[in-house]
């Protein structure tokens, strides 16, 4: 045992920790406490409180990966056609959140698709409101059965409500969105989802 492992051993009572995970600290120079791991509730983290270890919500009042939007489709929608950003459709529309002016982080996937011309190139546009965000491209391998579309993306949307979306818009010809109930033999949902980053 070095010095140090000494110096800690007799000066931490074997009664402070009472559970696994107990974290233990000094409040001064040379009385030790305890923080217990079970005090932790969901959604609170580790910080300084009056410069002592606590658990607390974070200021924003989320931690980081909280759900704040959901949406999905479980059906085909119509073919798209449209040929520029501009005109891009909606493949799935979130609902309208109010946000707290700090980051989040916006996903998108969905399992396949379909298109009547195997050269077709594919841009999905995210927005926020009217606000475009970016875009993300795809190229057909085939007509049916392409792979999986997943990107997401960090932002910033000002504190107040306000609605993502993945649109799209196509090189030439048409493509479909496909998505499904999940199942047995059926596809998964096609979403996009909105996290605390």
């Amino acid at each position: 045992m070095s010095d140090i492992d000494a110096l800690l051993v007799a000066r931490i009572p074997k009664a402070i920790g009472t559970a696994a995970g107990d974290l233990i600290y000094w409040t001064n120079a040379s009385t030790p406490a305890r923080l217990p791991v079970g005090a932790n509730p969901n959604g609170n983290v580790l910080t300084l409180v009056g410069g002592l270890p606590a658990w607390a919500v974070p200021a924003s009042g989320l931690t980081p990966g909280t759900e704040l939007d959901y949406a999905q489709i479980t059906t085909n929608p119509a073919a798209i056609s449209a040929g520029t950003e501009a005109t891009s459709v909606a493949v799935v529309t979130g609902n309208s959140v109010t946000y707290d002016g700090t980051p989040s982080v916006v996903e998108f996937f969905m399992p396949t698709w379909t298109n009547t011309n195997a050269s077709t190139i594919v841009t999905f546009v995210l927005y926020r409101d009217a606000a475009v965000l970016g875009q993300v491209k795809v190229s057909a391998d085939t007509t049916a059965n392409n792979p999986p579309v997943f990107f997401k993306m960090k932002d910033t949307p000002s504190a107040g409500a306000h609605t993502y979306k993945v649109a799209a818009f196509v090189s030439t010809a048409s493509f479909t969105p496909n998505a499904g109930a999940g199942g047995s033999g059926n596809l998964v949902p096609a979403f996009l989802r909105v996290t605390k980053a």
